[in-house]
């Protein structure tokens, strides 16, 4: 993966009422395996941002982003014109 671009956003906007970043990546292909098949990324991310302990991610439960993670889940791709 390649970091293309990132933003921080100090304060509300338009992905939530916190302060977030936006990272835009080039995937080169990771799209198409889940994140349990990445020999360490799982851990490198963890350990990179630890709020992630307290996203709750669509499982509506603390670690849920860890949780889905830890089970495998895909990058999404969106593309702009």
């Amino acid at each position: 993966m390649k970091l293309i671009s990132s933003k921080v956003f100090k304060g509300r906007n338009i992905y939530t009422h916190k302060k977030c970043i936006r990272l835009n990546l080039d995937l080169e292909g990771y799209s198409e395996i889940p994140s349990k098949n990445i020999s360490g990324f799982n851990q490198n991310l963890i350990s990179l941002l630890p709020e992630l302990a307290t996203h709750r991610c669509g499982v509506d439960e603390d670690r849920g982003f860890i949780k889905r993670l830890t089970e495998g889940t895909y990058w999404h791709m969106y593309r702009s014109t």
